[in-house]
């Protein structure tokens, strides 16, 4: 018996774990960091040194996705991990930012993949783990193995979307929005909510993690678009497209009923792409125009309007974005944060940007100057719909910080991207003062963009599935419920030669192909 490997000039590869034989491919620096990957796998590792979450920063090994092809920025210092730092437990949910070797062992984690920010503090280092600005804080929770993606948690499919779903969070409770239709698949026609497949509009309550209220129905037929909603005082709002334009519709929840109101027609012009959401105590509704790419916005009274009250005026936020915006209040500025994108020049289009607004009497006013998610030198892009969130907890540090969710670049030939999601951290030098993290892996892609909230201290996600041909689990409606990336597991370094040698060659043929 013995081991075998098939090579190839293509990049990655596949190995069972203690099996007999794989497959590797690469490049001049890549084929060989694949091998010795691969041939790991065969010998017993795994890619997380035993611990439950995925690429810990201390387990410097190339089993680790996030050291697979480079260590210190260079593909010649890869290797298996010796346990140097197998004392240290890393919890992300009570971190603490003085780490208990000097600076020359530690010094490795200024470089790539993660780049944090470390201050020599004799024999022990400081480090910024939440990117707050402030070094040596204790019991501070972050999401610190995030290069290769970060995870939202368990993938909860409740049922099926062929649209972005959005999350409503009123009165200390959390509903989720979704569309779809009752048609058959038929490739290579797109299967989303469009006017030539028009379908229902359904809402959500969620209980507590995996378990959800029953499904109640707002609208069975006629929506087009991708529905919004918002807390409108003592209501649910919903925005949505129609074939009659974009409507406007409240709701109440009684004793497990949904009691829904008159339906008004905000707008006639059904091509408006609409986003909600609150600044002051009232909802805003922006509408965004896939044609001219021009913004517009109506600000809502604080209560819902009944009867013929007439609808607030249409204003114009007086700029053009590629993709329909979104908006987040800023309680520490009492600001109104807006995300938009647009082309920064001929190689970088739909660039990912925030922008700052006062609410005056006379309508919203740009305050400061925009804002390039990545930096002015950035690439961070997308060409689906944003959602922000806004963090005020002492994590984020004494100004806060803007998330930005949504999907990358769609192709038309493959009009899907992965989910990501902006964060804003305070050392401006490091990634342009944001950084960008992708979420599970590259195969999660979908059609839509993807839905964000807090609730309860974390934040839920949710996205549509999309598997590339339209089969059976083609727009699954997944919720992750702890989008933060905050692995409740420890994590840690671990001494690969000792496995190897204690354990791993003497079973590393356990199990044999065919």
């Amino acid at each position: 018996m013995a081991h075998w490997m098939q090579l190839n000039p293509y990049g990655g590869g596949q190995a069972d774990q203690l099996g007999d034989g794989g497959g590797s491919g690469g490049g001049k620096n890549t084929l060989f960091a694949t091998f010795v990957h691969e041939l790991g796998h065969q010998i017993g590792l795994d890619h997380q040194g035993f611990w439950r979450p995925s690429h810990c920063p201390i387990y410097r090994s190339l089993m680790n996705y996030a050291y697979s092809y480079s260590l210190e920025d260079d593909p010649l210092k890869i290797g298996f991990s010796f346990g140097e730092f197998r004392g240290l437990e890393l919890r992300e949910g009570d971190l603490d930012e003085e780490l208990p070797l000097p600076y020359e062992k530690v010094k490795f984690l200024e470089k790539g993949p993660y780049r944090y920010r470390l201050k020599e503090n004799g024999s022990t280092t400081l480090i910024d783990w939440n990117w707050n600005g402030v070094f040596g804080e204790k019991h501070i929770q972050a999401d610190i193995n995030y290069a290769y993606s970060t995870s939202a948690g368990l993938r909860d499919t409740v049922g099926k979307t062929m649209a972005a779903p959005w999350w409503i969070v009123a009165k200390g409770s959390a509903y989720l929005l979704s569309a779809r239709h009752a048609k058959n698949a038929d490739p290579p026609k797109s299967p989303d909510i469009s006017e030539v497949r028009p379908g229902g509009l359904y809402l959500r309550r969620l209980e507590s993690p995996t378990k959800w209220s029953q499904e109640w129905t707002i609208e069975s037929e006629d929506v087009i678009g991708d529905p919004v909603g918002a807390e409108w005082g003592e209501e649910l709002l919903f925005v949505y497209q129609t074939p009659l334009g974009v409507a406007l519709r409240t709701a109440a929840i009684e004793d497990g009923t949904l009691i829904l109101r008159h339906r008004r027609v905000l707008n006639l012009d059904k091509r408006l792409v609409p986003t909600v959401g609150r600044f002051r105590g009232r909802p805003i509704v922006f509408l965004w125009s896939p044609i001219t790419q021009e913004v517009q916005y109506i600000e809502l009274p604080d209560r819902p309007l009944r009867g013929d009250h007439a609808l607030p005026p249409t204003k114009s936020l007086g700029l053009k974005s590629t993709i329909a915006p979104g908006l987040v209040e800023d309680p520490l500025r009492d600001e109104l944060v807006v995300g938009l994108a647009q082309d920064q020049d001929a190689e970088r289009k739909s660039r990912w940007q925030i922008r700052r607004y006062d609410l005056r009497p006379e309508g919203l006013a740009q305050v400061g100057e925009l804002e390039w998610v990545g930096g002015a030198e950035g690439r961070a892009a997308g060409n689906a719909r944003c959602t922000l969130l806004f963090d005020a907890s002492p994590n984020a540090g004494e100004s806060g910080r803007v998330l930005f969710f949504s999907v990358g670049l769609r192709g038309a030939d493959s009009p899907w991207a992965c989910g990501y999601v902006a964060m804003q951290v305070a050392d401006k030098t490091a990634f342009g003062g944001w950084l960008v993290k992708r979420y599970y892996d590259e195969w999660t892609q979908s059609r839509s963009s993807i839905a964000a909230a807090w609730w309860e201290g974390e934040i839920l996600y949710a996205y549509r599935w999309v598997d590339g041909g339209q089969g059976v689990t083609d727009n699954n409606l997944h919720v992750g419920y702890r989008g933060s990336g905050i692995d409740r597991e420890p994590m840690g370094d671990h001494d690969d030669l000792a496995f190897l040698s204690g354990f791993g060659i003497q079973h590393s043929i356990k199990w044999m192909n065919p």
